[in-house]
Protein backbone atom coordinates (compact mmCIF):
# COMPACT_ATOMS: atom_id res chain seq x y z
CA UNK A 1 0.00 0.00 0.00
CA UNK A 2 2.81 2.43 0.86
CA UNK A 3 4.57 1.65 -2.42
CA UNK A 4 1.40 2.43 -4.36
CA UNK A 5 0.94 5.69 -2.44
CA UNK A 6 4.48 6.81 -3.25
CA UNK A 7 4.17 5.79 -6.88
CA UNK A 8 0.92 7.72 -7.15
CA UNK A 9 2.76 10.95 -6.38
CA UNK A 10 1.56 11.65 -2.84
CA UNK A 11 2.35 15.15 -1.54
CA UNK A 12 4.94 15.63 1.20
CA UNK A 13 3.53 17.18 4.40
CA UNK A 14 6.07 18.42 6.99
CA UNK A 15 5.51 17.21 10.55
CA UNK A 16 5.77 19.47 13.57
CA UNK A 17 5.95 18.45 17.22
CA UNK A 18 5.65 15.23 19.15
CA UNK A 19 1.95 14.90 18.36
CA UNK A 20 2.75 14.40 14.69
CA UNK A 21 0.90 17.49 13.54
CA UNK A 22 1.26 18.35 9.90
CA UNK A 23 1.99 21.98 9.12
CA UNK A 24 -0.85 22.18 6.60
CA UNK A 25 -3.58 19.83 7.78
CA UNK A 26 -6.36 20.89 5.43
CA UNK A 27 -6.01 17.73 3.28
CA UNK A 28 -3.98 15.50 5.57
CA UNK A 29 -4.48 12.07 7.11
CA UNK A 30 -3.19 11.81 10.67
CA UNK A 31 -2.00 8.67 12.41
CA UNK A 32 -1.66 8.93 16.20
CA UNK A 33 -0.44 6.27 18.62
CA UNK A 34 -2.93 7.16 21.35
CA UNK A 35 -5.79 9.58 22.09
CA UNK A 36 -3.66 12.25 23.80
CA UNK A 37 -1.59 12.76 20.67
CA UNK A 38 -4.72 12.77 18.54
CA UNK A 39 -6.38 15.47 20.66
CA UNK A 40 -3.15 17.48 20.70
CA UNK A 41 -3.02 17.29 16.93
CA UNK A 42 -6.63 18.38 16.72
CA UNK A 43 -5.99 21.46 18.86
CA UNK A 44 -3.02 22.44 16.70
CA UNK A 45 -5.09 21.99 13.56
CA UNK A 46 -7.72 24.32 15.01
CA UNK A 47 -5.09 26.98 15.58
CA UNK A 48 -3.37 26.66 12.21
CA UNK A 49 -6.27 25.97 9.87
CA UNK A 50 -8.84 28.66 10.54
CA UNK A 51 -12.09 28.82 8.59
CA UNK A 52 -11.54 31.28 5.76
CA UNK A 53 -15.10 30.99 4.49
CA UNK A 54 -18.17 32.40 6.17
CA UNK A 55 -19.92 35.74 6.31
CA UNK A 56 -19.22 38.71 8.56
CA UNK A 57 -21.04 37.41 11.68
CA UNK A 58 -18.92 34.24 11.76
CA UNK A 59 -15.68 36.08 11.05
CA UNK A 60 -16.07 39.22 13.12
CA UNK A 61 -18.70 38.69 15.84
CA UNK A 62 -18.47 35.23 17.35
CA UNK A 63 -15.14 33.99 15.96
CA UNK A 64 -13.28 34.59 19.29
CA UNK A 65 -15.92 32.62 21.21
CA UNK A 66 -15.82 29.78 18.70
CA UNK A 67 -12.00 29.67 18.76
CA UNK A 68 -12.05 29.36 22.56
CA UNK A 69 -14.86 26.81 22.93
CA UNK A 70 -14.05 24.46 20.04
CA UNK A 71 -10.80 23.06 21.56
CA UNK A 72 -12.52 22.57 24.93
CA UNK A 73 -15.35 20.57 23.37
CA UNK A 74 -12.87 18.65 21.22
CA UNK A 75 -11.03 17.60 24.40
CA UNK A 76 -14.33 16.33 25.84
CA UNK A 77 -14.97 14.26 22.71
CA UNK A 78 -18.11 16.16 21.78
CA UNK A 79 -19.06 15.09 18.28
CA UNK A 80 -19.78 17.83 15.76
CA UNK A 81 -23.00 16.16 14.62
CA UNK A 82 -24.64 16.70 18.01
CA UNK A 83 -23.78 20.38 17.88
CA UNK A 84 -25.19 20.52 14.35
CA UNK A 85 -28.44 19.00 15.57
CA UNK A 86 -28.55 21.41 18.52
CA UNK A 87 -28.07 24.36 16.14
CA UNK A 88 -30.90 23.12 13.91
CA UNK A 89 -33.21 22.71 16.92
CA UNK A 90 -32.35 26.22 18.12
CA UNK A 91 -33.05 27.66 14.66
CA UNK A 92 -36.38 25.81 14.46
CA UNK A 93 -37.37 26.99 17.94
CA UNK A 94 -36.40 30.56 17.01
CA UNK A 95 -38.55 30.48 13.86
CA UNK A 96 -41.47 29.06 15.88
CA UNK A 97 -41.06 31.81 18.48
CA UNK A 98 -41.22 34.44 15.73
CA UNK A 99 -44.39 32.83 14.40
CA UNK A 100 -46.04 33.04 17.81
CA UNK A 101 -44.88 36.60 18.36
CA UNK A 102 -42.26 35.86 21.03
CA UNK A 103 -39.78 38.16 19.38
CA UNK A 104 -36.99 38.41 21.95
CA UNK A 105 -37.06 34.69 22.69
CA UNK A 106 -36.90 33.97 18.97
CA UNK A 107 -34.04 36.42 18.54
CA UNK A 108 -31.98 34.78 21.28
CA UNK A 109 -32.59 31.26 19.99
CA UNK A 110 -31.83 31.95 16.36
CA UNK A 111 -28.71 33.99 17.11
CA UNK A 112 -27.29 31.29 19.41
CA UNK A 113 -27.73 28.74 16.62
CA UNK A 114 -25.02 30.46 14.56
CA UNK A 115 -22.12 30.10 17.02
CA UNK A 116 -23.15 26.55 17.91
CA UNK A 117 -23.03 25.57 14.25
CA UNK A 118 -19.70 27.38 13.82
CA UNK A 119 -18.19 25.44 16.75
CA UNK A 120 -19.29 22.23 15.05
CA UNK A 121 -17.57 23.45 11.90
CA UNK A 122 -14.30 24.03 13.75
CA UNK A 123 -14.45 20.54 15.29
CA UNK A 124 -15.07 19.06 11.85
CA UNK A 125 -12.08 21.04 10.59
CA UNK A 126 -9.86 19.59 13.32
CA UNK A 127 -11.03 16.10 12.38
CA UNK A 128 -10.36 16.71 8.68
CA UNK A 129 -14.00 16.91 7.61
CA UNK A 130 -15.96 19.51 5.69
CA UNK A 131 -16.44 22.45 8.08
CA UNK A 132 -19.88 23.19 6.56
CA UNK A 133 -21.20 19.69 7.21
CA UNK A 134 -22.83 17.52 4.59
CA UNK A 135 -25.28 18.79 2.01
CA UNK A 136 -28.16 17.66 4.21
CA UNK A 137 -27.00 19.96 7.02
CA UNK A 138 -26.57 22.87 4.63
CA UNK A 139 -30.05 22.38 3.17
CA UNK A 140 -31.72 22.05 6.58
CA UNK A 141 -29.89 25.10 7.93
CA UNK A 142 -30.92 27.17 4.92
CA UNK A 143 -34.52 26.00 5.21
CA UNK A 144 -34.74 26.94 8.89
CA UNK A 145 -33.13 30.35 8.33
CA UNK A 146 -35.63 30.93 5.54
CA UNK A 147 -38.44 29.78 7.81
CA UNK A 148 -37.46 32.43 10.38
CA UNK A 149 -37.65 35.17 7.74
CA UNK A 150 -41.00 33.88 6.49
CA UNK A 151 -42.31 33.64 10.06
CA UNK A 152 -41.45 37.29 10.67
CA UNK A 153 -43.09 38.28 7.39
CA UNK A 154 -46.20 36.28 8.27
CA UNK A 155 -46.35 37.84 11.74
CA UNK A 156 -46.00 41.33 10.27
CA UNK A 157 -48.79 40.68 7.76
CA UNK A 158 -51.05 39.23 10.47
CA UNK A 159 -50.52 42.23 12.74
CA UNK A 160 -50.76 44.99 10.15
CA UNK A 161 -52.96 43.47 7.47
CA UNK A 162 -50.39 44.52 4.85
CA UNK A 163 -49.53 41.68 2.49
CA UNK A 164 -46.37 43.50 1.39
CA UNK A 165 -44.51 42.13 4.42
CA UNK A 166 -44.97 38.46 3.53
CA UNK A 167 -44.27 39.32 -0.11
CA UNK A 168 -40.93 40.84 0.84
CA UNK A 169 -40.16 37.84 3.06
CA UNK A 170 -40.76 35.43 0.18
CA UNK A 171 -38.70 37.64 -2.13
CA UNK A 172 -35.87 37.71 0.43
CA UNK A 173 -35.78 33.91 0.62
CA UNK A 174 -35.72 33.51 -3.16
CA UNK A 175 -32.96 36.10 -3.52
CA UNK A 176 -30.91 34.41 -0.79
CA UNK A 177 -31.17 31.12 -2.68
CA UNK A 178 -29.93 32.84 -5.84
CA UNK A 179 -27.15 34.53 -3.85
CA UNK A 180 -26.07 31.17 -2.44
CA UNK A 181 -25.86 29.76 -5.94
CA UNK A 182 -24.06 32.86 -7.19
CA UNK A 183 -21.57 32.61 -4.33
CA UNK A 184 -20.67 29.07 -5.36
CA UNK A 185 -20.11 30.14 -8.96
CA UNK A 186 -18.01 33.10 -7.82
CA UNK A 187 -15.77 30.87 -5.68
CA UNK A 188 -15.08 28.70 -8.71
CA UNK A 189 -13.90 31.77 -10.62
CA UNK A 190 -11.94 33.72 -8.00
CA UNK A 191 -11.28 31.11 -5.29
CA UNK A 192 -11.77 31.46 -1.54
CA UNK A 193 -9.61 34.59 -1.13
CA UNK A 194 -12.21 37.06 -2.38
CA UNK A 195 -11.95 40.01 0.09
CA UNK A 196 -15.57 40.98 -0.51
CA UNK A 197 -17.00 37.53 0.20
CA UNK A 198 -17.62 38.03 3.96
CA UNK A 199 -19.81 41.05 3.29
CA UNK A 200 -22.12 39.38 0.80
CA UNK A 201 -25.50 38.09 1.90
CA UNK A 202 -26.02 34.52 3.05
CA UNK A 203 -28.22 32.85 5.66
CA UNK A 204 -26.05 33.78 8.65
CA UNK A 205 -25.66 37.39 7.54
CA UNK A 206 -29.42 37.65 6.93
CA UNK A 207 -30.18 36.36 10.43
CA UNK A 208 -27.75 38.71 12.18
CA UNK A 209 -29.07 41.65 10.18
CA UNK A 210 -32.08 41.57 12.49
CA UNK A 211 -30.09 43.10 15.39
CA UNK A 212 -30.42 46.82 14.51
CA UNK A 213 -34.12 46.42 13.73
CA UNK A 214 -34.73 44.62 17.02
CA UNK A 215 -32.82 47.31 18.92
CA UNK A 216 -34.89 50.06 17.26
CA UNK A 217 -38.17 48.18 17.68
CA UNK A 218 -38.78 47.89 13.91
CA UNK A 219 -38.90 44.10 13.76
CA UNK A 220 -41.24 43.92 10.77
CA UNK A 221 -38.79 45.78 8.49
CA UNK A 222 -36.20 43.04 8.82
CA UNK A 223 -37.40 40.87 5.85
CA UNK A 224 -37.47 43.99 3.67
CA UNK A 225 -33.85 44.75 4.60
CA UNK A 226 -32.86 41.13 3.88
CA UNK A 227 -34.45 41.34 0.42
CA UNK A 228 -32.54 44.56 -0.36
CA UNK A 229 -29.30 43.09 1.02
CA UNK A 230 -29.66 39.92 -1.08
CA UNK A 231 -30.48 41.96 -4.20
CA UNK A 232 -27.36 44.10 -3.76
CA UNK A 233 -25.35 40.90 -3.25
CA UNK A 234 -26.63 39.44 -6.52
CA UNK A 235 -25.74 42.66 -8.34
CA UNK A 236 -22.20 42.63 -6.91
CA UNK A 237 -21.74 38.93 -7.62
CA UNK A 238 -22.65 39.40 -11.27
CA UNK A 239 -20.19 42.26 -11.64
CA UNK A 240 -17.41 40.31 -9.90
CA UNK A 241 -18.07 37.28 -12.11
CA UNK A 242 -17.88 39.43 -15.24
CA UNK A 243 -14.60 40.97 -14.03
CA UNK A 244 -13.15 37.56 -13.19
CA UNK A 245 -14.06 36.19 -16.64
CA UNK A 246 -12.59 39.30 -18.30
CA UNK A 247 -9.30 38.96 -16.42
CA UNK A 248 -9.12 35.24 -17.17
CA UNK A 249 -9.63 35.83 -20.89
Amino acid sequence: MMRRIVQAGADFLPVDGEAGVVADASDAVLLAEHSDKSRGAGRTMLRRNSVKAGSWPERFIYAPLVARLAPMLLDRRIEAIWLRIAALILALAGAAAFWWGWLWAGLALILIAGPVDAIAGRIDLAQLRDHEGGWEIRVLKGMLQSLAILAMGGLATANTGEIVYIAFAITAVLLLILARRGGGQLRKLVGADNPYAPWLADGNAAIWLILPFAAAGYWFYWPIAVAIYAYITLFLQQNMQKEAVRQRD
